[in-house]
């Protein structure tokens, strides 16, 4: 059985360090990368970058719940 690396183990990591993710699990409890994380979720979640797939989703909604619809429990419907 492999070990799964621990918190202590992402210092080691090379690729870990490179991207910041050991300073963020050092700091994230003082809140230094809050506001870093919230402009990212603020631009992950903006029309520029959901519209399209939303979209998406809403054209094709309806073909897959008809072709589904007789596998689909009521509670599902």
């Amino acid at each position: 059985m492999v070990a799964k690396p621990g918190r202590e183990d992402l210092g080691k990591d090379a690729m870990m360090q490179d991207w910041g993710f050991v300073q963020f699990f050092e700091f994230r409890g003082h809140g230094v990368y809050r506001g870093e994380v919230e402009t990212m979720m603020q631009q992950l979640l903006s029309k520029e970058i959901l519209h399209e797939p939303v979209k998406e989703i809403g054209e094709r909604y309806p073909k897959w719940l008809e072709e589904h619809k007789a596998s689909l429990s009521k509670e599902d419907l």
